[in-house]
């Protein structure tokens, strides 16, 4: 079951893409962070598509999940422009994430400490600025830019990145930097790199195509063996 749920943030309106786990008990909730080209099909690869496949995949193993959108709550149009706005919005956008971590928690079944995040690229970026809200986070081909915020008490973290990921910022080195931080501070975490991948694992080669199926099966199993 997919619906429209809105919150109140801040005297603004916070408006998510909600998909009902499919099962009679409900293991937890996960929020699903989109990247700068927003949840959108037409832009730079098929990404709206690809986010409800992790919710679809989600549904039958127990999980809710929430897909807020927080470009439009700072009514932020996806693409360039947002990626140009990072540095004056993304108080406001973490601030969606929040709310929307909080609304995932208050779900029928779900207990607050059973949130977990997915982050796309800038997403990711927010997501991990958010890690001290959680307890699990999974962090696709995610930028540090100007750094990744306050440590927390994440337990458990998984990234996902292509070895060939030339996109201006967002390079494999990000994701070894963001491994190095997490361990820091006490996070177990997986690594997993693609060979030959790009960002967004959007190519039509084998490379990207492999990148695409593994990081989702891997995302999915990481999840449900979390306690």
């Amino acid at each position: 079951m997919t619906q429209q749920l809105q919150a109140a943030v801040e005297g603004q309106v916070l408006s998510s893409e909600f998909h009902a786990a499919s099962t009679s008990s409900t293991k937890g909730a996960v929020v699903i962070a989109y990247g700068s080209d927003g949840l959108t099909d037409h832009l730079n690869g098929p990404w709206a598509t690809m986010i409800r496949e992790y919710a679809q995949g989600l549904a039958p193993l127990g999980f809710h999940t929430l897909i807020p959108d927080y470009l439009g709550f700072t009514n932020t149009a996806p693409g360039m422009a947002a990626l140009e706005l990072i540095p004056y919005r993304r108080s406001q956008w973490e601030q969606a994430l929040e709310a929307a971590i909080s609304l995932a928690g208050n779900q029928a079944g779900v207990h607050p400490s059973h949130v977990g995040l997915i982050g796309f690229s800038l997403g990711g970026h927010l997501c991990l600025r958010l890690r001290h809200q959680v307890q699990v986070l999974v962090s696709f081909f995610a930028p540090v830019l100007d750094g990744l915020g306050p440590s927390g008490s994440l337990r458990s973290a998984q990234i996902h990145h292509g070895t060939a990921d030339k996109t201006p910022g967002t390079g494999f080195e990000n994701a070894a930097a963001i491994e190095q931080l997490l361990k820091v501070e006490g996070t177990t975490v997986e690594m997993h790199a693609y060979p030959g991948a790009g960002h967004g694992f959007k190519g039509s080669d084998l490379a990207n195509q492999q990148a695409r199926q593994l990081s989702m099966s891997r995302t999915l199993t990481f999840l449900t063996q979390q306690p």
